[in-house]
């Protein structure tokens, strides 16, 4: 059976404004490693990538032709996880400290929590347009998906920095990725 963490229900008034959140977000790396509580978790997975509206199925993040083709993945000092938009959920794929596995960079490892921004492959099969364009569409995807990590996280004065320094075999069989699957970003918050 699939072990699951219901997260809670995002907050709202926390946050900077939109334009203020821009203009103070800078990459960070620096971190202590300390440990977000579940509420700092729910709300960087919901603004990330969670379903704003529920009737239509439409996500914090934009995707080609509604694909929803990105999934999120987490590492922290507890376990790595696979965010469940619809559930609000935390799918947990393993129990311990795997942010290490997640960076390369020294100070990368030491954030308070790893996320990863994926393709999954078979959910962006249904993708109905030129196939050409299909790599351009997901590496577009990931990023919006990562910038909304990163403008979240600077608004609660959280830092962040997006990295494409990874070992994509070790995240890959870490957050049992299927081959197909591409990483594309992962984002050191903390």
């Amino acid at each position: 059976m699939t072990e699951k963490i219901q997260l809670p229900a995002p907050t709202f008034n926390d946050q900077l404004k939109v334009s203020e959140a821009i203009a103070k977000r800078r990459s960070i790396r620096q971190y202590d490693g300390h440990a977000l509580d579940l509420q700092q978790i729910a709300n960087l997975c919901y603004f990330s990538a969670g379903i704003t509206d529920k009737q239509h199925g439409f996500c914090a993040n934009p995707t080609a032709c509604n694909t929803q083709h990105i999934d999120l993945y987490l590492a922290n000092a507890d376990f790595c996880a696979k965010y469940l938009p619809a559930e609000h959920a935390l799918e947990i794929i393993e129990r311990g400290d795997f942010r290490a596995e997640m960076a390369i960079q020294p100070f990368a490892k030491e954030a308070s929590v790893q996320f990863a921004y994926v393709v999954n492959a078979a959910t962006f099969s249904k993708f109905p347009g030129n196939p050409d364009h299909k790599a351009k569409y997901g590496h577009t995807d990931a990023a919006i998906m990562a910038t909304n990590t990163c403008l979240y996280a600077t608004s609660v004065g959280m830092g962040s920095v997006m990295r494409g320094m990874f070992e994509p075999a070790i995240v890959a069989k870490r957050l049992q990725l299927q081959p197909e699957d591409e990483i594309v970003l992962t984002v050191s918050v903390g």
